[in-house]
C-alpha cells in the first residue's frame, strides 16, 4: 500500500494549540500518533510525506526517535536553476533520490506522483 501524508509535527508543543489537537503535550501526542501509524502501514508500505523532513521524525544523527513501520519518502517542490518548479523525492535512508523538472505550472497530486514513480521503476528494469 502506498500513502500520502504532511508534516505531522512530532514534539512540537505548539501545534497542539494550534490546531486544537487533543493532547496534553507532545509526549501523549507522539505515542498516540506512533501507535496510529504502526496500526495502519505495514513493514511493506511505502508513506510520502510531504516536506523535505517531518519535524521530530529523524534525530540530528539521522536516526529515527520513535519507530514506524513502511518505508518513508519525502517530498518538497523546488524552484531548479532554470527557474522552473522541480519535484524531488528522497528516501529517508537516502538510498532513492529521484528530481524531475516542469516547464510549465502543474498540479501535483498523489496521482501524478504514483504515475512519475510507476513510470521511474518501469524504466529502470
Amino acid at each position: 500500500m502506498i500513502y500520502f501524508t504532511s508534516d505531522l509535527h512530532f514534539y512540537h508543543d505548539n501545534i497542539i494549540k494550534h490546531t486544537n489537537r487533543p493532547y496534553r503535550g507532545f509526549e501523549e501526542m507522539n505515542k498516540e500518533l506512533a501507535h496510529n501509524w504502526n496500526q495502519r502501514v505495514g513493514p511493506q508500505d511505502e508513506v510520502y510525506i510531504y516536506g523535505r523532513r517531518s519535524t521530530g521524525m529523524i534525530s540530528k544523527k539521522g536516526k529515527r526517535k520513535l519507530e514506524f513501520q513502511g518505508k518513508t519518502y519525502y517530498w518538497h517542490i523546488k524552484e531548479g536553476q532554470d527557474k522552473n518548479p522541480q519535484l524531488h523525492i528522497a528516501s529517508e535512508d537516502k538510498s532513492f533520490y529521484l528530481t524531475c523538472g516542469f516547464d510549465r505550472e502543474i498540479g501535483v497530486g498523489t496521482r501524478y506522483i504514483k504515475e512519475l514513480l510507476t513510470r521511474y521503476l518501469t524504466d529502470k528494469d
